[in-house]
């Protein structure tokens, strides 16, 4: 069994997507969620690279652990994986997750009151990430990303890879073990 950790690392694998305006933002500071904003959703979007499994591997248990940016109500978030073998980075004209091919696995997560500063972990994700990660055509190394989606209260902002220092970008934390001849360890 294997622990993992992939923290993003670059501008342009984190970012938010306002879908009424149709503009990316993937150099912000933040990440916002939000169901309605200004009549419009905002939807987030995180890419992890080199992601060092592939199929043939068991994922045990994922969680996304995120870092709250401004103090805010509870959200109810769904998180779908990206259903691509190897997705790109969040850039125009490619930059709206919604429009991506997405999992038809997806967790329902709840924020609770956030507290800027605090880390969060979503809920587990090993059946979004199962299905991303058998995907045909995909090899070890490949990127995975997810899209999160509000489904109603209030705006969420979480920390990017572009605020400060870098260190409160998010990250994806698994648990996975390899499959021998079609059979689990």
């Amino acid at each position: 069994m294997g622990s993992y950790t992939y923290t993003i690392d670059a501008s342009h694998d984190d970012s938010y997507f306002n879908g009424g305006l149709s503009v990316c933002y993937n150099t912000a500071a933040y990440l916002t969620v939000s169901s309605y904003t200004e009549g419009y959703p905002l939807y987030g979007a995180l890419r992890f690279v080199n992601v060092l499994l592939a199929q043939g591997v068991k994922v045990l248990s994922a969680y996304l652990r995120l870092r709250a940016a401004t103090d805010g109500g509870s959200v109810p978030v769904r998180i779908r994986g990206i259903l691509q073998a190897n997705p790109g980075a969040w850039e125009n004209p490619n930059c709206n997750p919604d429009s991506r091919p997405v999992t038809t696995a997806f967790v329902d997560w709840s924020t609770g009151v956030l507290t800027a500063g605090a880390w969060y972990n979503t809920a587990d994700l090993s059946a979004v990430l199962q299905e991303a990660l058998d995907q045909g055509t995909r090899v070890s190394g490949d990127a995975v990303a997810f899209m999160l989606a509000a489904t109603g209260g209030v705006a969420a902002d979480f920390s990017t890879y572009d605020l400060g220092d870098h260190s409160s970008a998010p990250q994806l934390i698994i648990s996975a073990m390899p499959r021998v001849m079609g059979f689990m360890m």
